[in-house]
């Protein structure tokens, strides 16, 4: 009559200990995100100071370049945006002053700030940057960057810069008649106005291509300078926890969709603009 008790005891004790044990091995792991603010800022080095002779290939083709309608398609296209200028309260870091020492030498074609977050050894975060300058819709300079995480950062920028053909091309623009009280068409000396103006504007065409790769094996908080002929670039990697990297990035997701949203609205201004200007001509045509 004992031996069942005890046995009901042993299995108490068995089941507590179990228990316990699976509470020890349910810690939770400690995560091996790893996060950074990323600055990259692509220039353009003056001919005088560049010797090495650098050959661009000749562009056949247009089709597969990219071009914009507007800024805000632009904005809407790149995956990181240029930098904003420092707020007061903005911490400085040495990537800006390295940047205003150099500024006033050299033409700056694309400077972007932004956030990464990397889960772990080995993976890899890509961004999609242009120049913010556009020529009739082309951006001068394109790129995607690429950093692993590993025991360095490691970095490769693939660039595409361009050179343009330039031409000029007659432009009409259609314009409102002129509904006046004081003359009519009878008068002899009333000469009515055109129904369209005309005006000689400057196109560009993309017309030669350079198109290079860059690879480094970059650290975080110094200072990595990219070398090139033509296009240099200096790259700062900011260390910065995952919350704010995470805040960051919902930041931006934030403005992307303002921006969409801004660009949606101008479009059906546009929309409703062209479908009432017929209506609008005639209304004044019946008035004179």
């Amino acid at each position: 009559m004992l031996i069942k008790p005890l046995h009901l005891t042993l299995l108490f004790l068995c089941l507590v200990q179990g228990i316990h044990a699976a509470e020890q091995t349910i810690e939770p792991v400690k995560s091996n995100a790893r996060a950074y603010r990323a600055h990259l800022m692509s220039f353009i080095w003056p001919s005088k100071l560049s010797s090495e002779q650098v050959d661009y290939q000749n562009i056949y083709q247009l089709d597969n370049i990219q071009r914009f309608q507007n800024e805000d398609e632009a904005k809407q296209s790149a995956s990181i945006f240029d930098k904003k200028p420092l707020e007061e309260s903005e911490l400085i870091n040495p990537f800006y002053q390295y940047q205003a020492l150099i500024d006033n030498k050299v033409t700056v074609l694309s400077n972007q700030t932004w956030p990464m977050i990397f889960e772990e050894q080995g993976s890899v975060n890509f961004a999609n940057f242009h120049s913010q300058s556009l020529f009739d819709g082309y951006p001068e300079l394109t790129g995607q960057i690429q950093v692993k995480l590993g025991r360095y950062l490691e970095t490769e920028i693939n660039y595409k810069h361009f050179l343009f053909d330039s031409f000029t091309a007659l432009e009409k623009k259609e314009t409102l008649p002129i509904n006046s009280l004081i003359f009519d068409e009878l008068d002899p000396f009333f000469v009515k106005p055109p129904l369209a103006e005309e005006r000689i504007i400057q196109l560009y065409e993309p017309a030669l291509l350079l198109a290079f790769d860059v690879q480094r094996k970059t650290a975080s908080k110094k200072l990595n300078y990219l070398d090139h002929p033509i296009i240099g670039s200096l790259l700062y990697f900011e260390p910065i926890s995952v919350d704010d990297a995470e805040h960051e990035l919902m930041l931006q997701a934030l403005t992307e969709e303002e921006i969409v949203r801004d660009a949606e609205a101008s479009i059906s201004i546009e929309i409703e603009t062209d479908e009432t200007k017929p209506i609008l001509l005639n209304r004044i045509n019946d008035t004179q």
